[in-house]
């Protein structure tokens, strides 16, 4: 007798949502809805969501997919006791939101002009002729506002993988690594083409280099260093069967390493070596045959050699890279100044997407160049200067729940929860240096990994 599929079965895959007479057919639909959507958006996000300005349209699309994926899978929390997060994650995922959402609350003069940092708004207002008037503690709405979008897919994306078993998360993630050898196919044309040919997705972007579909070649090695570890539960898994699935996925990891070569990106040679530790971890925790385990660290071996193979054949550029003194880089001279930039706006910040503005008034004479910043080029200061307290208090608490959940998966022996607090170590470490989570491809990617980690799934893998 045929086993009946993952996606449809009530004991398999998503939870069972019929629970209290609910209709077995609607309740059928309404994962094969789900499944749909969850596909849609990974392939949407992964097409549009490369780049973090001057795309807004692509942005817009990639939100209003993730709006039927996330009232579907509001819908089965409200059904089903399974697949509805627990209390604190719920608190976590609305305070994400309503801590933009009260940096736009219009605010009377009397209030927000005695706040931090609000005092050179109001005294240019003055100068101007206008009468201050009500206006929210964001010195930026507009981006305020556009952050709050952008926060829904990754939120979508989390609440539709939550209610999927940890063992059934394989077709999901064979998509993933499938948009991302997709990427690296693209690349491979955009090293061919000549710079600023149609290869490239993005007029601005980082021309001569591997990026794919995105534009900045660090999000892109991060993109395809965090879908490493995914790759590796897949070749890890327990059973002989689906020998092809497997080869896939050993291919997308040499060629995920061997790809560093062409994006010449310093922060992704670097985090490669983190990156195979957490493919260990994974191997560690496998619930697989010992040759799968032996063959995982055999694995960890060949992926050495492809680095340095990499390296090798792409020595000359990633070399200038290293060569550039931490000194003369532009990035860490700006820290300084915009450490000093976010105490003046503490404890509130000045507004989620505000960074430009505030940095461009602080920055010094001798750093105004050709080129600007648009961004920190360190996710977790930035966030410091524009949410403040709050936004440390949360990534205090996002950090306390990643730990407890990775060490959950660890003692299940969850292959599959590892490869995903692994996957979301990456991409903060790339945040450290970058802002790869600006984008909504790996915003999404983390909301898909969070929500593996965070399922309540306790099959091992």
């Amino acid at each position: 007798m045929k086993p009946a599929s993952p996606w449809r079965s009530p004991e398999r895959g998503y939870s069972a949502i019929s629970e209290g007479g609910e209709d077995r057919g609607a309740a059928v639909a309404g994962r094969d809805l789900i499944l749909l959507f969850t596909i849609a958006l990974i392939v949407i996000a992964a097409a549009f969501g490369g780049a973090s300005r001057e795309n807004a349209l692509r942005l817009a699309v990639v939100e209003l997919f993730a709006l039927p994926l996330g009232v579907l899978a509001i819908r089965r929390a409200t059904l089903d006791r399974a697949a509805r997060p627990s209390t604190a994650i719920l608190l976590l995922m609305a305070s994400l939101i309503a801590l933009p959402a009260m940096q736009l609350l219009p605010l009377p003069p009397e209030i927000w002009r005695q706040l931090p940092g609000q005092a050179p708004r109001a005294d240019a207002l003055l100068l101007a002729g206008v009468t201050p008037g009500w206006l929210p503690v964001s010195l930026n709405p507009a981006m305020t506002l556009r952050s709050v979008l952008a926060l829904l897919p990754p939120l979508a994306m989390f609440a539709a993988t939550y209610g999927l078993r940890r063992d059934r998360s394989r077709p999901l993630i064979l998509l993933w690594l499938a948009c991302g050898a997709v990427g690296i196919g693209l690349g491979v044309f955009q090293l061919a083409s000549p710079q600023g040919g149609p290869a490239y997705l993005y007029r601005t972007t980082n021309l001569g280099s591997l990026v794919g579909a995105f534009a900045n070649r660090n999000h892109e090695a991060a993109f395809l260093l965090a879908l490493v570890p995914l790759a590796a539960s897949i070749v890890l898994g327990r059973g002989r069967r689906d020998v092809a699935v497997r080869v896939f996925a050993g291919l997308f990891i040499g060629l995920a390493l061997l790809a560093l070569a062409g994006i010449h990106s310093r922060a992704g040679v670097i985090l490669a070596i983190p990156t195979l530790a957490v493919c260990l971890a994974v191997a560690a925790r496998s619930q697989a045959a010992r040759w799968a385990r032996s063959g995982g660290l055999a694995l960890a071996a060949l992926a050495m050699v492809v680095v340095g193979a990499a390296m090798a054949f792409g020595s000359g550029p990633v070399e200038e890279r290293f060569l550039t003194p931490l000194a003369q880089d532009r990035r860490s001279l700006a820290w300084p100044i915009i450490w000093r930039a976010a105490q003046e706006h503490l404890p509130f910040g000045a507004g989620i997407g505000a960074f430009d503005r505030v940095y461009q008034a602080a920055e010094p004479l001798d750093l105004i160049g050709p080129t600007y910043l648009n961004h920190a080029h360190n996710d977790f200061l930035e966030l410091w200067l524009e949410a403040g307290w709050a936004a440390a208090l949360l990534m205090l608490l996002f950090s306390a729940g990643w730990a407890w959940k990775t060490w959950n998966a660890w003692r299940v022996r969850s292959a599959t929860g590892v490869a995903a607090a692994g996957s979301i170590l990456l991409l903060a470490a790339a945040s450290f240096s970058d802002y790869p989570l600006r984008t909504e491809t790996n915003l999404v990617l983390f909301g898909f990994c969070a929500g593996l980690l965070a399922s309540r799934g306790t099959r091992k893998q």
